[in-house]
């Protein structure tokens, strides 16, 4: 399954629909706190997630930890692979900000993508779960 993880759904919809063309089951949860829980309740049916960069911070972070927000998918990247340390996950945005790609950059499980052709995208993800298999 792929956890789709934005608070954004009416423009997450095309990504979800693309993924499901590509025959994965997916999940869409839109807040944080949902995420978290669905993700220690499901972990060994992730397959892989997809992470939307800024999300509202929800009770699991507080304001000042994710700057309002901005960073709450970056605070996020952390709690996710404390249960799921080697699962890819796709950070999906619209928001360019060197800082944060940077921080994941070390992580061969984890890649930065911009927003805005989910059809390329869902072939992407179906590439890179196809060559980890």
């Amino acid at each position: 399954m792929i956890l789709l993880i934005d608070d954004e759904p009416e423009y997450i919809k095309n990504y979800k629909i693309a993924l499901e063309d590509e025959k994965f089951q997916t999940e869409l949860i839109t807040n944080v706190d949902e995420a978290l829980s669905f993700i220690h309740t499901k972990k060994s049916e992730i397959e892989a997630i997809i992470l939307d960069i800024m999300m509202p911070y929800g009770d699991s972070f507080s304001g000042e930890e994710t700057n309002g927000g901005t960073r709450t998918g970056a605070r996020f990247y952390y709690k996710i692979r404390e249960v799921l340390p080697n699962t890819p996950i796709f950070i999906l945005t619209n928001v360019s900000d060197e800082n944060i790609e940077e921080q994941f950059s070390n992580d061969k499980n984890c890649s930065f993508h911009t927003k805005g052709r989910p059809f390329a995208f869902a072939e992407t993800i179906r590439n890179r779960l196809k060559g980890a298999k």
